[in-house]
């Protein structure tokens, strides 16, 4: 985790929800990764390209997604996050930005219909 943390590697995200629901989501991916060892991780934004928000010049997240898949017992689990980035998400826990892997990858098509995240 420490090092995705650069300067070039962030987006804004509001802080309720970067300080509660998603920084949960973190704390449950670090948690299969001390539990199950090797853990694949995709992660990424969405951001409007009809309508998007800005802060000054940066372009500024609908959502952040987040899809892992690690082994447990010998089989393959897929584990997957959604969080709307907007001052209305007061959630506090990640289990209320639990999604399905197909569901993001129907979300992420919305914004971008060409896009292949590597996880499908």
């Amino acid at each position: 985790a420490k090092e995705t943390m650069l300067y070039d590697n962030v987006c804004p995200q509001i802080s309720h929800v970067n300080e509660q629901e998603w920084r949960q989501v973190e704390v449950e991916v670090i948690k299969r990764s001390k539990d199950f060892g090797d853990v694949k991780v995709w992660t990424d934004v969405l951001i409007s390209k009809s309508h998007p928000k800005h802060m000054g010049t940066i372009f500024v997240p609908d959502f952040y997604w987040k899809v892992i898949e690690y082994k447990k017992d010998g089989t393959t689990k897929r584990e997957a996050w959604l969080s709307k980035n907007d001052p209305a998400n007061t959630d506090t826990k990640a289990i209320q930005a639990i999604d399905n892997p197909d569901h993001i990858l129907k979300v992420i098509h919305q914004y971008y219909p060409k896009f292949d995240p590597g996880f499908n």
